[in-house]
């Protein structure tokens, strides 16, 4: 192997602002796409290029990807933390158990979003149900609890999924990341 590979690799792997990048480029994404969905861009332009018919909403279709990349994002900035501790970063997608893990401070409602984002990560973004139907009985449950709609996008600026809330959630977050571990003194 070139020894090249090996430093590059550990100095990404090792660098906490390496994961607050992936993390901002993931948000940036999630943003674009909150940016189609909110505008209707439903539009002659986009939708003949895709191929995709008539019938098809980009609302429907990118509100479960939405919700994954900024639940990714979430993931990857928690994990900076850890990566700013110099321990060992924690092999899961549950974002409340590694904001539980950085000791973070956050309400019940903040705790519950960032978990429901949790399933968006490990399947609702990707695939159609989980691997048990008690994990899609548990998802409908929190999902019912947060009032969430899984196919009708909420444009209200109070929901906790709309974009101004969840990029605040996420700017308190990595506040108190930076502050605490320091992502940017390193």
């Amino acid at each position: 192997m070139e020894p090249w590979i090996e430093y590059d690799f550990e100095e990404r792997r090792n660098s906490p602002i390496w994961w607050y990048n992936k993390a901002s480029d993931l948000r940036a994404s999630a943003r674009v796409i909150w940016a189609a969905i909110n505008h209707g861009e439903d539009n002659n332009e986009t939708l003949p290029d895709l191929g995709l018919g008539a019938g098809f909403s980009i609302d429907v279709a990118c509100w479960p990807v939405y919700k994954m990349l900024i639940g990714m994002s979430f993931e990857a900035l928690l994990k900076s933390g850890f990566v700013s501790q110099k321990t060992e970063v924690e092999y899961t997608h549950k974002l409340n158990v590694l904001a539980e893990s950085l000791n973070l401070q956050l309400t019940n409602i903040e705790y519950e979003t960032i978990s429901y984002l949790s399933e968006y990560i490990i399947w609702y973004g990707k695939y159609p149900v989980p691997k048990t139907i008690k994990l899609y009985e548990g998802f409908l449950k929190r999902q019912h609890s947060l009032n969430e709609k899984s196919c009708g996008v909420s444009l209200d600026p109070k929901d906790i999924l709309h974009w101004e809330q969840i990029n605040t959630l996420w700017l308190k977050v990595f506040k108190a990341i930076d502050k605490k571990y320091g992502i940017f003194s390193n």
